[in-house]
């Protein structure tokens, strides 16, 4: 009995454990959206992060990006969903989320990927070398695709250290233009041609064509680093193709860095290092950097917050913070909507019951414009056994019909004709005589 209670004590001191804080999974990945007939068709892969699991997935779709519809909840498997009852010749927006047991994530959306980059250093023109199709060539989207519109930017960097690769995606809200209250140089608003790589130019000093130094709203990040996770932050883009000295910025909000420190509160200057840099304003750290553009050099490269030096990874090249980055690769990308189609007008027409006998078999052709059912009408009644035939798979699209006439004289026959995509068609009635049997049975 003593070894009872003393057993019974002992358990009764041991602290319980933690409750385990309920975790949401991160937003849908790989969305694709397909133009229909009045339609959108939805495609995606499961998150990066499940969390504590996915059970479900919601569909939203919007005309302006703004004001958002339900198109269904509790999806389960990774679609196709029809988006279905759209305008058609109508731009739509879709987004998404994945709910589980730790809540919803974030939205995910689709992405249009308008420029890549794969080397990290200007050329020896002091040019950005874009990668094929995704820079600033004619038939690229900078041009093609120049009045694209969107609500959103996305920017997916990565690399290899040591064959391991990393990664950062931030998306954010589109921004307008803008005057830095500290910084000299005017922001440029988010257009498909603005959101480029600043060139590098040397008419009037070394600056660049352009500066993105703003606060952006509704920040959402997902990495390899799940610790720089985070949604619905005031992000910050110091964008630029110069040097950079330390702030303040006097951005509002504020979210001041450290004086004397690279941090997300720098501003621009005249030189040629570069920096294009994505901040979590509002906890205070680096997302991603990609610093130090000069050609034949070593690029400054990181994700997070540098741990030792600057926190913006200025200067990391020279003290072996960021050694051995390979593979690196910057995407810059849009939520650009999708255009329902236009619902396709089908025909169908109806041929045979020429000669027909009262009670006799006769064969009727439906022949539509494409895949569908069929049903055979006489008298404006069903006739039984002609409900809803299937088409043929191919051109030509036949149904047939075995009728036996139930009465003498001229009878009205049509069909009517419910294609899989498009508009339902009806033939134009046709009349044949039926004739009287001539002999009994």
């Amino acid at each position: 009995m003593r070894a009872l209670f003393a057993t019974l004590f002992t358990v009764l001191l041991i602290p319980a454990s933690p409750a385990h804080a309920a975790v949401a999974p991160t937003a849908p990945t790989g969305i694709t959206v397909t133009a229909g007939q009045g339609s959108v068709s939805v495609q995606w892969a499961a998150p990066s992060y499940s969390g504590d699991g996915v059970s479900s997935y919601s569909i939203y779709y919007s005309t302006d990006g703004s004001s958002w519809s339900t198109a269904a909840t509790g999806i389960t498997g990774t679609g196709p969903y029809v988006v279905s009852g759209l305008t058609p010749g109508t731009p739509y927006y879709i987004r998404m989320t994945a709910t589980g047991t730790g809540g919803t994530s974030p939205y995910g959306y689709p992405w249009k990927k308008l420029y890549s980059v794969s080397n990290p250093l200007r050329d020896s023109s002091d040019l950005i070398v874009y990668d094929s199709n995704f820079g600033l060539g004619n038939s690229d989207p900078y041009k093609v695709d120049s009045l694209t519109a969107f609500t959103r930017v996305k920017y997916h960097m990565q690399f290899d250290t040591s064959g391991a690769t990393s990664y950062a995606d931030a998306d954010m809200d589109k921004w307008g233009a803008s005057t830095p209250p500290n910084s000299g140089f005017s922001t440029v608003a988010a257009t498909v041609q603005n959101l480029r790589v600043p060139t590098l130019t040397t008419t009037g000093g070394n600056t660049g064509d352009f500066t993105i130094q703003t606060n952006v709203s509704d920040l959402t990040v997902v990495a390899s680093d799940s610790t720089l996770n985070a949604s619905g932050k005031t992000g910050r883009l110091e964008i630029w193709a110069t040097d950079y000295g330390y702030g303040p910025s006097g951005l509002t909000p504020t979210y001041s860095g450290a004086n004397g420190a690279y941090d997300y509160d720098d501003l621009p200057a005249a030189g040629t290092y570069g920096s294009f840099q994505v901040h979590n304003a509002t906890d205070g750290k680096t997302v991603l950097a990609w610093n130090h553009h000069v050609k034949n050099l070593t690029p400054d490269l990181g994700f997070g917050s540098s741990p030792i030096n600057q926190p913006d990874w200025t200067f990391c090249y020279t003290n072996g913070n960021c050694p051995s980055r390979t593979n690196f690769n910057l995407q810059i990308l849009v939520n650009a909507p999708t255009v329902a189609g236009a619902i396709l007008n089908t025909t169908v027409s109806l041929s045979g019951g020429t000669g027909a006998i009262y009670r006799s078999a006769i064969s009727l052709t439906a022949t539509a414009s494409t895949t569908g059912k069929v049903t055979f009408y006489a008298n404006n009644k069903k006739i039984p056994g002609c409900i809803n035939i299937s088409t043929a798979g191919s051109s030509p699209f036949i149904a047939t019909c075995s009728w036996r006439p139930a009465s003498h004289n001229s009878v009205p026959l049509k069909a009517i004709f419910k294609p899989y995509t498009g508009n339902n068609s009806t033939s134009t009635t046709i009349n044949p005589i039926v004739g009287k049997r001539v002999s009994n049975r």
